[in-house]
Parts: C-alpha cells; structure tokens; sequence
C-alpha cells in the first residue's frame, strides 16, 4: 500500500480509500452496525486509512460508526 503524504495537514494517507455512502441499511434506513463493522474492518486491516464520510450521507450518521 503507498501512502503519500498530503502536505496541507502533513497525514500520510492510503492511497485506497473506502467510501462509506453504501453501508448496508435496513428498511428504516438506519445502518445495520453488525454488516457495517465488517466492511469497515476489512479494509481497515488491510492498511487502508482514508475513509469518506461526508456529512451528507445521512447526515452524518456514518461517522460514528467509525469514531469520530
């Protein structure tokens, strides 16, 4: 995995992200947490640390799911 270094905030970023806009939701469009660790995790071991979590994407909803 390259990580360049993004000089503006001087954060080694993975050259891979992972976009959170399609974690899996149920009917009532809440995330299911269980499925949604699992696709998380699974890049995150795997070296990957940028993850886009704009505020659009049910407003904000995402982002604790990740620990911000």
């Amino acid at each position: 995995m390259l990580y360049p270094t993004m000089p503006k905030i001087n954060e080694d970023l993975s050259l891979i992200g992972f976009g959170c806009m399609r974690l899996p939701l149920n009917p009532a469009s809440t995330i299911i947490v269980p499925e949604a660790v699992k696709q998380i995790r699974y890049p995150a071991d795997h070296g990957v640390n940028y993850f886009d979590t704009p505020w659009p994407y049910l407003a904000g909803t995402r982002d604790h799911l990740l620990g911000w």
